[in-house]
């Protein structure tokens, strides 16, 4: 067994053998004793550290703070942040400097360590590039270190949580997104980094006005020279249209079974009951009653098919968009007896998302014509040129405050859910409304027309 003396070891000395920076300050803020490691982490000498020197890099809030927490016979942590000017060796911005309070010394020990660690230099160049192409990216983005606390974001990043692009720099995760949010993502950075592979996941986010979107989190680790994660990037992208749209979905398939089939269901239950009442008294009208519940079934069986191809289109599968909307509106003009004007130019190969998407938008216009306009006459065209598709519904019938019906307050008429479409393929969505005329136009963008196999033509 070796043994180590201690003897002949003064108390610098054994400060110098601690690795962490350690320092002894008194009531006003002096350090009585710096170690080593201390005068290596702020990259100046041990003498010009002592006293009140070692303070002199940090600006003035750092230092109200820390002399306040002296003044206590107790434990403390606070944050010290390093002046522009300041003159610390490292280009570190803060530091953590936690103190406990010793009864023998009558002073606080303290450990100084790093707050925040520098990003990876880069050429100002390739910086300022970064930053301006992050920028215009529709997500938000940002790149924390391995301990958790933000080297760059973005505009919308930093604007989301209510802070400016520079401010957020230097911050934890927890004091940008919040503790609820912190924990959700924290296993994600850490099984990221641990294990050098991308994560991703999805959450509710309620606004402050009460409303609901969805977004997804990926994180994507950065590796080192040494091949270790260094860091993560953070993008968060908003997919509340896709999360939504099923739910519309179903909600309008709700409406119609309710507003076509119930009721349809409901007066053929009375029929069918005066018919047993009629059989049972011998009436001579009971034949007749019979025959009338027949023919409301077989209204029930016409609204049960329609409801079923509105769902699945067969049209749209074996002929395409055109054929199907010709179909949509023939069969629309037989229902309603409207005036029907109808242009369809012939179209280019397009994806399945895309014909679902402009064919719905159609459906569910005509379908509000034939339950609310009052119309007596209706214009459908579809355009296709080389600037992409265009839709265009109009009739000439009673109205309606469009942007109220945009924002949900009009119930039944599809428009959020029509704009929703829309709008997830890069498109346009616009309504005009007018007492004697109203207009639904949906513009899809030529580079968003490419079927799976990126082709445009037949």
């Amino acid at each position: 067994m070796i043994e180590v003396s201690m003897e002949g070891l003064d108390q610098q000395a054994i400060f110098d053998m601690i690795p962490a920076a350690v320092c002894v300050l008194t009531v006003d803020g002096g350090a009585n004793t710096v170690n080593e490691a201390f005068s290596r982490m702020l990259g100046r000498p041990r003498l010009d550290l002592l006293r009140q020197g070692w303070v002199n890099p940090f600006d003035q809030a750092s230092r109200d703070t820390l002399l306040e927490a002296l003044t206590r016979p107790q434990d403390f942590s606070c944050t010290l942040q390093v002046r522009p000017e300041g003159g610390a060796r490292a280009a570190d911005l803060r530091y953590e400097l936690k103190g406990r309070w010793s009864l023998i010394l009558r002073m606080h020990v303290c450990v100084l360590s790093h707050k925040v660690r520098s990003v990876p230099p880069r050429p100002l160049k390739e910086a300022e590039r970064f930053r301006l192409v992050a920028n215009t990216i529709p997500a938000l983005i940002a790149y924390y270190s391995v301990d958790g606390y933000c080297c760059f974001a973005n505009r919308q990043y930093a604007r989301t949580y209510g802070k400016s692009e520079a401010s957020v720099v230097g911050l934890h995760y927890v004091e940008i997104i919040g503790e609820q949010a912190a924990n959700e993502i924290r296993p994600i950075l850490d099984e990221g980094v641990r294990y050098n592979r991308a994560m991703s996941y999805a959450r509710q986010r309620i606004e402050p006005d009460g409303g609901k979107r969805w977004i997804e989190v990926n994180v994507l680790p950065q590796l080192g020279s040494d091949g270790k994660a260094c860091g993560s990037f953070v993008v968060v992208t908003e997919i509340s249209k896709h999360r939504l749209a099923p739910e519309r979905e179903r909600a309008r398939i709700a409406r119609e079974l309710h507003d076509g089939i119930a009721q349809w269901l409901v007066s053929l239950q009375f029929v069918v009951e005066s018919a047993v009442v009629q059989v049972e008294t011998g009436s001579n009208e009971a034949l007749q009653t019979l025959e009338a519940a027949q023919n409301q079934l077989r209204n029930v069986l016409r609204e049960v098919r329609r409801i079923s191809h509105d769902l699945l289109p067969s049209a749209l599968d074996s002929s395409g968009l055109a054929a199907a909307l010709d179909q949509l509106a023939r069969e629309f003009q037989r229902r309603s007896q409207l005036q029907l004007d109808l242009r369809i130019d012939d179209l280019p190969r397009l994806s399945r998302e895309v014909s679902t998407a402009v064919y719905r938008v159609g459906q569910e216009a005509l379908g509000n014509i034939e339950r609310h306009a009052r119309a007596s006459r209706v214009s459908i065209v579809l355009r296709h040129g080389r600037q992409g598709l265009t839709l265009r519904v109009s009739d000439d019938g009673c109205g309606f405050d469009a942007a109220r019906a945009l924002r949900g307050g009009q119930v039944g008429l599809g428009l959020a859910s029509m704009r929703e479409r829309i709008e997830s393929l890069a498109g346009r969505f616009h309504v005009d409304s007018v007492r004697g005329r109203t207009t639904v136009i949906a513009i899809l963008p030529a580079f968003s027309l490419q079927d799976s196999d990126g082709e445009t033509g037949h």
